[in-house]
């Protein structure tokens, strides 16, 4: 009676956990799924980064002049007539072996759009520290697709420590273009 007992409790758990078949329809529908990739709007099209002059040993601060304008050119191909941009700028510390503090002079420089002068932004004069990034320009709405930002050599240096040792140093520079257009 025990065997009996087990055996329909086999049978009825398998009878309650298997689906029932049924005379069920399936429909399935298809459609194509497409993505389009294109190109940022707003880009940095060309960057040019300042370098700078051989300088002797000194026991004293050293301002080190750059060589060559910095230019950044900036294309804006956005479809809103208001919009607005910045130019960050990042300095990492300069290393010949062993890490430096040192901080980059950037004046303000000039930006122009479509090869004219431009009115309508705020440009920063400012010291950048080593491992520090500061906003150098600030747009406001504008509608022009091509510009760019110049500041003179004359207008850019570093500051280097006294007693600094000979050799090469080098550090990294990093420019962002950030889209600072508001949401509607």
């Amino acid at each position: 009676m025990r065997k009996n007992k087990q055996v329909l409790l086999v049978f009825g758990l398998l009878l309650f956990s298997h689906p029932l078949i049924t005379n069920a329809k399936s429909y399935e529908a298809e459609s194509q799924i497409t993505v389009r990739i294109v190109e940022n709007p707003l880009k940095l099209t060309e960057v040019k980064v300042p370098t700078f002059e051989t300088k002797m040993i000194s026991s004293n601060n050293q301002k080190v002049q750059a060589t060559n304008d910095f230019i950044v050119t900036i294309k804006d191909t956005r479809e809103n007539p208001q919009t607005s941009w910045q130019i960050k700028y990042q300095l990492s510390t300069f290393s010949n072996g062993k890490e430096y503090p040192i901080s980059l002079h950037l004046g303000k420089g000039e930006l122009t759009s479509d090869g004219q002068a431009e009115t309508d932004y705020e440009a920063y004069s400012t010291e950048i520290a080593s491992n520090q990034e500061k906003t150098i320009l600030k747009t406001a709405p504008t509608v022009s697709k091509n510009y760019q930002h110049q500041i003179k050599k004359e207008d850019i240096y570093l500051s280097v420590p006294a007693d600094a040792p000979a050799g090469e140093y080098s550090g990294m520079q990093t420019i962002s273009l950030v889209d600072t257009t508001n949401p509607e």
